[in-house]
């Protein structure tokens, strides 16, 4: 089943101060909060057909105080020509768009960039559409209307590595990977898994890097979302987990 929340009820941003009255937007009262984040400053681009929610996602992130906006973009097929150039940290992404999706779109430019952190952003809550978001290489999948709040710890999350799922979604999701004994495993990408393999091998990450034209640090990267993916703290436990479900 599929449940679509119309961009109008997106929150509208909040004025620049510590803690604001609550809003009421629809059946939800949100309280909206300008969260501290402290480190180094992230850079973020932010993908989405829709003029009004590129421009509320812009006015949060700017309001983050480690974050800065590198890129916005009007579709999947310019993000993919330019973000790879730009090479942000973060990706703010929505699912459904014309021409290339979402979906895609994170393929596409985890594929070039298999260090970048993806969270997809929509008003789309479907039980396999998560899915297909990690598989395409994702950390992290917020649903709409959401408040400062739930994207700071979006990025805080996808910065760290972390996988970010919330509310609903959360819910669902949780559903969907105790349905199914495979379910997790179907998480990783085809990059993670040859990675996996390799590492179940013995191979080093500077060997596993030289067998597929991979720095140390790209593989270190896939690894950590590998370790995220299928919750476990170890490499050991990643090839246990991953293969024993096969």
């Amino acid at each position: 089943m599929t449940f679509e929340v119309s961009a109008s009820r997106l929150l509208n941003p909040i004025s620049p101060v510590a803690r604001v009255p609550a809003v009421r937007t629809g059946r939800q009262l949100l309280l909206a909060i300008r969260p501290m984040m402290t480190g180094p400053t992230l850079g973020i681009s932010i993908v989405d057909d829709d003029a009004a929610v590129r421009s509320t996602l812009k006015l949060m992130v700017e309001r983050l105080s480690n974050c800065r906006v590198v890129s916005v973009h009007p579709t999947g097929d310019d993000a993919v020509s330019v973000i790879p150039s730009v090479q942000p940290d973060i990706v703010l992404l929505d699912i459904r768009m014309p021409g290339l999706s979402g979906i895609d779109c994170a393929r596409q430019l985890h594929a070039v960039l298999p260090r970048l952190s993806i969270v997809m952003v929509t008003a789309c809550l479907d039980d396999s559409l998560v899915a297909h978001a990690f598989q395409a290489g994702a950390i992290g999948y917020l649903v709409k209307p959401f408040n400062q709040s739930d994207i700071a710890r979006a990025i805080e999350n996808a910065s760290q590595g972390s996988i970010h799922l919330e509310g609903p979604v959360s819910e669902r999701f949780t559903a969907w990977l105790q349905g199914s004994s495979r379910a997790t495993s179907s998480l990783l990408t085809e990059r993670e898994v040859e990675v996996l393999g390799l590492i179940r091998d013995g191979l080093s990450d500077k060997e596993v890097g030289d067998q597929l034209g991979l720095t140390p640090a790209t593989v270190k990267s896939h690894v950590r979302n590998i370790l995220s993916k299928l919750n476990v703290r170890s490499r050991s436990g990643a090839v246990s987990s991953y293969f024993r479900q096969l």
